[in-house]
């Protein structure tokens, strides 16, 4: 009696299945934008993979042997042939995964950002390198106030939209019992690459690369995502904004006089305030590359 091949078929699409659902792609860094991706993981797969590929090789050695001696009828011949299609074939489409997600440990920008002229500093009244000193330093203030759950120091450094993300992801990973390390952080290069006036806010994009070790460990300091002995470049790019006069807020429900930060409670009335930065703070970090090192 023929057999239906539906249910090979069937068990192609749950080993399909299960080696897609294996692989786990988890974001890190400072609102996680960075992503961690174990290489020991991969090559344990991998390395199963041929083990086990060697293994059904043997397996098929012997059941060729036995099949020659032991005459198998056409179905049994039918049902092998099935076995090494669906076989080989989520070999081949498990491997194409993990070529995949090989690809995605180092992200690649084909992008080239350049310095603006120098000049443009002078005209929003900058100076250049006190500017990019800042700009610096805040970087590594924020990983490190990150790194500590020290919201107040993250509040005095970012926009409202984006301290709201980061406190959210801070959220989960206190729930976790989990903290994301940052060490030696190295900054390799740090240019503008353009200025923005829009609204009375000043807006400047910053070109940064930099070195750095990242990773997560757990209540007890195990780690438990990256490694600590990796380091990783990254290229960002940052987005920096600023109040582009020295005029004052006033307290829309009171009147009273608020310093232009980001975002302040008035001390009268207790009325929430969003008002526009004074000082630079950041508004965005996108990640232009990622590579180990």
């Amino acid at each position: 009696m023929k057999k239906n091949p539906i249910k090979f078929i069937t068990i192609f699409i749950l080993i399909v299945l299960s080696l897609g659902l294996g692989i786990n792609y988890v974001k890190a860094d400072s609102g996680w934008d960075s992503s961690y991706d174990s290489g020991r993981s991969s090559s344990r797969s991998s390395s199963s993979s041929r083990s086990s590929s060697s293994s059904s090789w043997s397996s098929s050695s012997r059941s060729s042997r036995s099949s020659s001696t032991g005459n198998y009828s056409g179905n049994a011949v039918e049902e092998m042939a099935w076995f090494f299609l669906i076989y080989f074939g989520s070999v081949g489409i498990f491997c194409g995964i993990l070529f995949i997600f090989s690809l995605k440990k180092d992200r690649k920008s084909t992008k080239v950002y350049q310095p603006v002229n120098d000049k443009l500093f002078e005209e929003y009244g900058l100076n250049k390198e006190m500017f990019l000193l800042m700009a610096q330093e805040k970087y590594k203030q924020i990983q490190i106030d990150w790194m500590n759950f020290n919201y107040d120091g993250l509040k005095d450094n970012l926009t409202d939209e984006l301290f709201n993300q980061y406190n959210m992801n801070l959220a989960t990973l206190s729930s976790k019992g989990e903290k994301n390390i940052m060490e030696n952080m190295n900054v390799l290069n740090c240019f503008a690459t353009n200025f923005k006036l829009e609204n009375n806010i000043l807006s400047v994009k910053v070109y940064i690369k930099v070195r750095q070790k990242d990773y997560v460990v757990d209540i007890n300091n195990k780690v438990v995502r990256g490694n600590k002995h990796t380091v990783n470049e990254m290229e960002y790019l940052l987005t920096f904004v600023k109040k582009n006069s020295d005029e004052e807020v006033k307290c829309p429900a009171c009147g009273n006089i608020i310093k232009g930060t980001v975002s302040e409670e008035c001390p009268f009335c207790r009325n929430k305030l969003v008002v526009n930065p004074q000082d630079f703070v950041m508004s965005k970090k996108t990640v232009i590359s990622q590579r180990r090192i």
